[in-house]
């Protein structure tokens, strides 16, 4: 499969990464699960580095690998890596007030700048922009020792090239080493499934402080 993207418009990476997976899982019939192509979403977001991994865990039967997901709740989102008042007005200027979030963590161990740097490159791969007023920056990159997840909201809507083409409100963003595929691909999976309901995301959206959204999430994680 073709690693090189520059050449390659984002849709059509969409449906390599679809094509490549499905024709696998029908090679091998004995684990075929459609609810690993079933979430559209997530195949929006991973990468392609992460299809040989993908591949590997279907040969596994390891089933919940994407369908199950980390419960967000036993993922660590504190109250500092929370802002519910972003202020930039566009993609760029968004991406930066979301790598200074995440920089709060100590988990954080790379020079300035390169967590904003891996978000950025993310995005030249397509718009985690995923829909319904969400977006899911992310990367992987060994700027950070451990899974670190912040959460933003931007009252206003800003323009993140989303596949809907709709104006973001709620941005979940995280980095993990690269190491950490696995992790990293279950909490993509499980952010892509909790925001699909309308009723989370505008809970999520009228939250007035950091300590509600960490509320509303463990409430939904309980349902």
């Amino acid at each position: 499969m073709n690693n090189k993207l520059n050449d390659i418009e984002y849709d059509e990476v969409k449906i390599l990464i679809i094509e490549e997976l499905t024709k696998y899982a029908n090679e091998h019939s004995g684990f075929v699960n459609n609810k690993y192509l079933e979430s559209l979403d997530l195949f929006n977001l991973i990468d392609i580095d992460d299809i040989e991994e993908i591949k590997s865990k279907l040969a596994e039967n390891q089933v919940e690998f994407i369908d199950e997901g980390e419960n967000l709740e036993d993922i660590e989102i504190v109250e500092d890596l929370i802002d519910l008042d972003l202020k930039s007005k566009n993609r760029d200027g968004i991406l930066v007030e979301l790598s200074e979030l995440l920089e709060k963590s100590p988990n954080i161990i790379g020079e300035e700048k390169d967590i904003y740097k891996a978000l950025v490159d993310r995005e030249k791969l397509g718009s985690t922009g995923i829909g319904k007023g969400v977006a899911i920056p992310h990367a992987k990159t060994e700027s950070v020792k451990g899974l670190t997840v912040a959460f933003g909201v931007s009252k206003e809507g800003i323009d993140f090239n989303s596949l809907d083409e709709e104006e973001v409100h709620l941005f979940f963003v995280f980095a993990s080493p690269n190491k950490d595929s696995q992790i990293y691909l279950k909490v993509l999976a499980r952010i892509s499934r909790l925001i699909r309901e309308e009723e989370f995301r505008d809970n999520l959206f009228g939250c007035k402080t950091p300590k509600e959204v960490i509320d509303c999430i463990r409430e939904k994680e309980d349902e």
